[in-house]
């Protein structure tokens, strides 16, 4: 299996567990939040049963809730990448049901793998995924991520051993002065277009979001950046951390503040930004404003 899926397009769809979700198996179940990861036990839950279920089209009046997979377009390929651990191992089961307008499944893919390489067939015009119970006494569930694929010809490449987008320039070109990130919105992660000509490498984590932000000032905790930081170790020095919305420049506050020597080029009205999104508690906030203070005093 490839641990390289090269990207379409400059953006990912990321899917959480959607706790309002009532096509989750509860019975006999323990489900438990815990640093925004969800704790699934059920021991005794038989072969083959769905454990939870995503949609990109429900019925309000029948399911009561929102559908929460992106529309995905006839003939392209696509790639789907789970990010959980499983107890036992390869105790789970990934499931992708492919449906007509007239609610017909067309096609299926059932797949143990965390990559799985599909192509949104011509007359689908929904889907479903689900974890399948194959013997599994608990999940830790983080996220799933769905890509739309392509071949080496693209800007971006998703690396599922550093669990980090990365340029496909970036591997005949290893001068770089400038860093910035990806932005967060909405459960979509973007990328920047056009770098490769500004001598600027874009790096995208997308497990990040602002709930891991939030943790790392309230707790101190940088363990979900040391996938980041251990690739800017990588890079020459002197860097310079560029933002260009919210997100971004949130991350390279937190990441430069931990690099000695490195700069911050930000938006100029990050601060107006920042606290007129409330994505973040005030005690967030203030934090991360006496960061950027202290990195422009250095």
């Amino acid at each position: 299996m490839t641990s390289e899926i090269f990207l379409e397009n400059s953006f990912i769809f990321q899917v959480l567990w959607d706790s309002n979700n009532s096509k989750t198996y509860t019975y006999g179940a323990t489900i438990n939040i815990i640093e925004n990861l969800i704790h699934y036990r059920n021991p005794m839950m038989a072969q083959a049963v769905k454990i939870h279920t995503w949609y990109s089209e429900t019925s309000f009046s029948e399911f009561r809730f929102s559908p929460t997979l992106p529309l995905l377009k006839g003939g392209h390929r696509y790639a789907l990448y789970s990010k959980y651990q499983a107890y036992p191992e390869n105790s789970i089961f990934i499931q992708v049901d492919f449906y007509d307008i007239y609610g017909t499944k067309i096609d299926s893919i059932i797949n143990q793998n965390r990559t799985i390489f599909f192509n949104f067939p011509e007359e689908a015009t929904n889907y479903q995924i689900s974890l399948v119970n194959s013997s599994n006494e608990k999940i830790i569930f983080e996220q799933l991520l769905i890509f739309e694929s392509d071949t080496e010809n693209t800007t971006y490449y998703f690396d599922t051993n550093n669990k980090l987008v990365l340029p496909t320039a970036y591997r005949t070109n290893h001068e770089h002065q400038k860093v910035t990130f990806n932005d967060y919105r909405n459960q979509l992660v973007t990328l920047p277009f056009n770098i490769a000509s500004q001598h600027i490498i874009a790096i995208g984590d997308p497990f990040l979001n602002f709930c891991q932000i939030e943790n790392i000032l309230e707790n101190n905790d940088y363990q979900s950046l040391a996938n980041i930081n251990q690739f800017i170790h990588s890079l020459d020095t002197n860097i310079i951390f560029v933002g260009q919305h919210i997100f971004d420049s949130a991350l390279a506050i937190l990441i430069s503040s931990q690099i000695t020597g490195s700069k911050i080029e930000i938006k100029r009205t990050f601060e107006t930004a920042l606290k007129s999104s409330k994505l973040l508690s005030r005690k967030s906030e203030n934090q991360l404003l006496d960061m950027l203070v202290q990195k422009n005093s250095q």
